[in-house]
């Protein structure tokens, strides 16, 4: 017969593992943190929304443009302006699924980090895009799983960050709001950083999964 000396011992024991399951089940893996966020986006079909678009530029002066956008995943766009001038970065970054590409990465690490007062994951991801090494970190935040903010450091090319607002849609799309994007020239071994421009969006008036045709995007190619 066993003694009821060690009885404590073992419910302690038991109790501890129990704890530390439980502790180690709660701590996604970064690709399940980048899979929830990527449900929100994958979630929203195509949609139509009104934009106005911002520059900030030292090099060069642009007005302030109004726009409709139209918008079908994975990657389609149409773009009709007010002002019949249309310029804006046609990144994925901004339209569509923002992790769809750190998604591919074949080596990804994870932080935790608080950004303007908002708990969240940061992961970084290394990967190919059109046979070019692309660096990008992305902020996304521990309680609605929402892209906060995402920064791409190619080996070539200018850097870019950008910074995203959410707003409910129909009580159910969590789509930006507004979105700040920040384009850096690469920099030179030596020299200080180059001026950057920033392009600010404010997007309203979504119409959301309303089954847009492919006919509204062969008017411009429809790609980014």
């Amino acid at each position: 017969m066993r003694s009821n000396k060690n009885r404590p011992f073992i419910w302690m024991l038991c109790a501890s593992l129990l704890v530390v399951g439980a502790v180690h089940a709660a701590q996604p893996d970064a690709r399940q943190i980048l899979a929830r966020a990527s449900r929100h986006y994958d979630a929203v079909r195509d949609y139509t929304v009104d934009a106005r678009i911002a520059f900030n530029s030292p090099a060069v002066h642009v007005p302030q443009m109004d726009m409709k956008i139209y918008f079908k995943a994975p990657d389609k766009l149409h773009v009709e302006s007010t002002d019949g001038f249309a310029m804006f970065p046609k990144q994925g970054v901004i339209f569509g699924n923002p992790v769809r590409e750190l998604r591919k990465g074949t080596e990804l690490s994870m932080r935790s980090d608080r950004l303007r007062g908002v708990d969240c994951y940061v992961i970084r991801s290394n990967f190919l895009k059109k046979g070019q090494t692309t660096q990008s970190t992305v902020w996304i935040d521990k309680k609605d799983s929402l892209v906060r903010q995402i920064s791409t450091n190619p080996n070539e090319g200018p850097e870019a960050q950008v910074r995203m607002e959410y707003s409910r849609v129909n009580g159910k799309y969590w789509l930006p709001s507004k979105t700040l994007a920040t384009v850096s020239l690469p920099r030179v071994p030596g020299a200080k950083p180059g001026p950057s421009t920033t392009v600010t969006f404010n997007f309203a008036n979504y119409q959301v999964n309303k089954g847009l045709s492919d006919k509204i995007f062969k008017v411009q190619g429809g790609h980014n």
